[in-house]
C-alpha cells in the first residue's frame, strides 16, 4: 500500500466515524463548505469544454420555467412543465444537426404519448379498448386483450 492510499484510507476511516458521531451536522457543513469550494474549482475545467448554454437566453428561459414549476400545485402540469424543459434542453444541448433535431423531437412526442396513455391507464378505469395489455392466450397463439385490475 503505497502513502497516498494509506492516506486516503485513513481519511475514509476518519469521515466514517464523524458521519457515526455528528451526521447531520457533518452532511449540513458538508454541503455549506464543500459544495461552494467544488463549484468553484469546476468553473474553469466546465469553460475549457464548453458546457455551458452558448446564450444566455437559454438560461432565462429555464429560469423562468423553474419559477413557474415551483408555483403549480397541479402534478399533472408540474410534470408536464418539467418533462418540457427536459425535451428542450435535450434539444438544445444534444442535437447538432436538423435531423439530429428531428430525431430527438419525434422520440420526445412518442415518449410523451406513451407517458400520457400510462398515467390515463392508473388514474381512472378505462375500457378494455383503452388500456388492455395484449398477451398471447395460453394454448391458442391468439392474441387478445386482457383488461388490468
Amino acid at each position: 500500500m503505497t502513502r497516498t492510499d494509506a492516506v486516503h484510507l485513513g481519511l475514509m476511516v476518519a469521515a466514517l466515524g464523524l458521519t457515526y458521531l455528528v451526521p447531520f451536522e457533518l452532511l449540513l457543513s458538508s454541503h455549506v463548505i464543500l459544495g461552494p469550494a467544488h463549484y468553484a474549482t469546476e468553473i474553469s475545467w466546465l469553460h475549457d469544454r464548453k458546457y455551458f448554454l452558448p446564450r444566455r437566453g437559454i438560461a432565462v428561459g429555464l429560469a423562468i420555467t423553474a419559477i413557474v414549476a415551483a408555483l403549480i400545485d397541479n402534478a399533472s402540469w408540474f410534470g408536464f412543465v418539467i418533462w418540457a424543459a427536459f425535451v428542450g434542453c435535450a434539444l438544445l444541448a444534444a442535437a447538432r444537426t436538423a435531423f439530429q433535431s428531428m430525431m430527438l423531437f419525434m422520440a420526445a412526442i412518442v415518449l410523451t404519448g406513451v407517458i400520457v396513455w400510462r398515467i390515463s391507464c392508473w388514474s381512472s378505469r378505462s375500457t378494455v379498448s383503452r388500456c388492455a395489455s395484449w398477451r398471447p392466450q395460453p394454448g391458442t397463439g391468439v392474441m387478445k386483450a386482457v383488461q388490468r385490475a
